[in-house]
């Protein structure tokens, strides 16, 4: 009997976790900086944002009228819903941010912050040369491409040229600051 005491004693002893003290887990923590929000997994979201932005600030701003339209239909359409054909160009870009965020943490261990304003040039790039082919090279043939080119194209050109614009501030400030992090 003395025995099974022992036995039913040790299993108590091993099932119980040992007790440690909340201050010594938060003492052990160390603080990482992730290097503030333009750094963070929050940008591309607010780039999405930024964009849908500045996407309906300059069709409100350009205020596209496309003459040469006939159906009423189509122009009805255009007029009323194009202004929100920049929270899908910006959703997309997003995922693409995001892709390349993920591909940059994986094959850079290295901090290199002024990655990031290059990935959000690249992100908006495809969008940038898409207006500029409708605008420059597509041919006005039916009201559904005279409608494109007018109420989308444009401003999403212009729309893209500000975002590079940021991106480019962007850039020389992170490296503005690189420099002189590294004096």
């Amino acid at each position: 009997m003395p025995e099974e005491n022992n036995l039913e004693e040790k299993k108590e002893e091993a099932v119980v976790p040992p007790v440690v003290a909340t201050t010594e887990i938060k003492a052990e923590e160390k603080i990482v900086k992730n290097g503030g929000f333009l750094n963070s997994g929050w940008w591309p979201f607010f780039s999405w944002l930024l964009f849908f932005g500045i996407f309906w600030g300059v069709f409100i701003y350009l205020k596209p009228v496309a003459n040469d339209i006939q159906n009423a239909k189509a122009l009805e359409i255009f007029t009323k819903y194009s202004k929100y054909v920049g929270a899908v160009f910006g959703l997309l870009s997003m995922v693409i941010i995001y892709i390349l965020f993920g591909l940059k943490k994986l094959i850079l261990k290295a901090k290199l912050n002024f990655i990031n304003a290059i990935i959000l040039a690249l992100a908006y790039l495809p969008w940038y040369l898409f207006a500029r082919y409708l605008i420059l090279y597509e041919k006005r043939y039916t009201d559904i491409g005279r409608g494109v080119i007018t109420y989308v194209a444009g401003p999403l050109k212009m729309a893209a040229v500000c975002v590079f614009v940021l991106a480019g501030v962007w850039l020389v400030i992170s490296l503005l600051l690189n420099l002189r992090k590294n004096k």
